[in-house]
């Protein structure tokens, strides 16, 4: 297995930064040191190893990000790893935003799709239920979608 499979992209760029840092100073004249760093903040905009992000690399993300909220909100997030006995399409991630009174709150579903990826029509079937039900609902395709989404029901609530 990969060391580095689940490191960020950041992480990967600040880690190769840092090597390319190490070694020019071993080696490389000063020209060369900023070539290699300008050459590395172009590739900010790149995944290194050129393969597309994987839906449970944008849920891990999420999740984190969450777990900084815990003051704000109950979720929880479905496991894909396991057997499990919940239907198929249920959102990967559930829960409440607290309300600003303390009283109640406003339920949520999160669908994590990798971009250029489309929910299944489970998925479409489970999200309206929960409309219907008074949930708010979205389909994200990065963290940044979903930190939107969560902030704009938070700001709301």
């Amino acid at each position: 297995m990969n060391p580095f499979a689940k490191w960020s992209d950041d992480q990967y760029l600040a880690h190769n930064e840092r090597v390319l840092r190490d070694q020019a100073k071993k080696k490389a004249p000063i020209g060369l040191i900023a070539e290699s760093i300008q050459k590395e903040q172009l590739k900010k905009t790149q995944r290194l190893d050129r393969r597309p992000i994987l839906e449970a690399e944008i849920q891990d993300q999420i999740e984190a990000w969450l777990k900084t909220q815990s003051h704000r909100c109950w979720w929880d997030r479905k496991r894909m790893d396991k057997a499990t006995t919940s239907r198929s399409g249920v959102p990967d991630f559930v829960g409440t935003i607290t309300a600003s009174t303390g009283l109640g709150g406003v339920p949520f579903g999160i669908e994590v799709k990798r971009p250029g990826s489309k929910p299944s029509v489970e998925q479409i079937g489970e999200l309206a239920w929960m409309q219907k039900a008074g949930a708010k609902t979205a389909v994200v395709f990065s963290c940044d979608e979903a930190k939107d989404f969560l902030l704009g029901l938070i700001e709301k609530s």
